[in-house]
């Protein structure tokens, strides 16, 4: 399963913290029609590992959001994993926001950004849950649940799919399941009606 690849386009265009901040003022305009109707979600916001290098950005996101329940998503890339990305997710952290590390278990993710960043939760990833397949790869799911939750983070579990998966997967460790055996994306304008249904 592969990511949308106009992700790297854009990194590369250099239009990635622009569209941060266009995400992140778009997201309060939602949260403020919600907050109408007394819907006060927390919400999710992936950021660019270039925005995170940058305090500037960092300062306008904060003004943009600060008072609001919203947790940044973040894409491990040792490459990126620089002095100013620590201080700056710091700094959101302690500004009220939530981190999580997203994609756990694929890509770049290593054993020592969950010691080194200030994290509230992560994601294991869809392709852990397919490796649950067989006996080596439940093995693997079932310490990876085991070190997070040992390390005080909230579990997320994303790409549950069908009620075989959700039978398996699901345990005491697990806080959050995503995915579609809940529900497909759905539009601005039926979340709040959907969220009646929990």
């Amino acid at each position: 399963m592969r990511g949308p690849d106009f992700i790297i386009d854009i990194e590369d265009s250099g239009l990635a913290s622009i569209i941060d901040i266009w995400v992140c003022k778009e997201v309060k305009k939602d949260l403020e029609l919600w907050a109408e109707k007394d819907f006060y979600p927390e919400i999710s916001i992936n950021i660019f590992p270039h925005t995170l290098e940058d305090k500037n950005y960092i300062n306008d996101i904060i003004s943009i959001l600060k008072g609001y329940n919203i947790c940044f998503e973040i894409i491990e890339r040792r490459s990126s994993l620089n002095k100013n990305v620590f201080e700056n997710i710091k700094l959101m952290k302690q500004e009220g926001f939530k981190i999580s590390l997203d994609d756990l278990g694929v890509g770049f993710t290593n054993f020592s950004i969950l010691y080194e960043i200030p994290l509230s939760s992560v994601k294991i990833d869809r392709k852990i849950i397919e490796y649950t397949k067989d006996k080596k790869g439940f093995i693997l799911y079932k310490n990876i649940c085991e070190l997070c939750s040992d390390l005080n983070y909230q579990i997320i579990l994303e790409g549950i799919e069908t009620q075989d998966e959700y039978d398996k997967l699901v345990n005491p460790k697990i806080n959050i399941i995503q995915g579609w055996y809940y529900s497909k994306a759905i539009c601005f304008d039926e979340v709040y009606q959907y969220s009646k249904s929990f």
